[in-house]
């Protein structure tokens, strides 16, 4: 149980770092997207739309994560 805990509490920490690195990437591949579009990454504007906003609010509530995490 003592592991688990410790584990549990390891991946807390990561998440929001997980969280950031990934949104990032996905941001860069709509802006990718956006500048050449022979890319084809993603086809539907709204999609982008969506996805552009949901990076924004994931880095956005991983640093407030990250940031009460190290006030604590």
């Amino acid at each position: 149980m003592k592991y688990l805990k410790k584990a549990a509490s390891l991946f807390v920490s990561l998440l929001p770092h997980i969280n950031v690195s990934m949104s990032l990437f996905m941001l860069t591949l709509l802006i990718t997207d956006r500048f050449n579009r022979a890319m084809a990454f993603i086809n539907n504007d709204i999609t982008k739309g969506i996805m552009f906003l949901w990076c924004f609010l994931i880095i956005l509530q991983s640093a407030i994560f990250i940031y009460k995490r190290r006030r604590e």
